[in-house]
């Protein structure tokens, strides 16, 4: 059971990367600006708009190779597991700082999860 929960996360990053790659690269303004006003966390919207916002397609890309190298952590279910995991977790608490609410509670709870994984490999 627990294999099939770290290759479903796998799994999930690399559609993550790939929905990265395909639609953030080519609409970062519409991908990046839903975050920037939406976000929950004080401080995120002027950082969003100041920093990522001028640079979508870098973003895009970044965030498209940190997925995919979480994905491949996870996938190859080799020797890098845990540190995938706990990569997945730190992206997933990044991104809780820059969503909304909803997804804000979502990404906590995921990255609970990868972290709980990781802890207890």
């Amino acid at each position: 059971m627990r294999n099939a929960v770290e290759i479903a996360f796998g799994v999930l990053f690399f559609a993550g990367g790939t929905f990265s790659l395909v639609y953030a690269s080519r609409n970062g303004e519409e991908f990046f600006g839903s975050f920037r006003d939406g976000a929950f966390v004080p401080g995120t919207r002027r950082l969003i708009e100041t920093v990522v916002m001028p640079r979508t397609k870098l973003f895009a890309f970044l965030i498209c190779a940190y997925e995919y190298a979480v994905a491949a952590a996870l996938l190859t279910r080799g020797q890098y597991v845990e540190a995938g995991l706990y990569a997945g977790a730190a992206f997933a608490f990044g991104a809780a700082v820059i969503s909304n609410r909803s997804g804000m509670i979502a990404n906590l709870l995921m990255a609970l999860a990868l972290m709980w994984l990781a802890a207890t490999t």
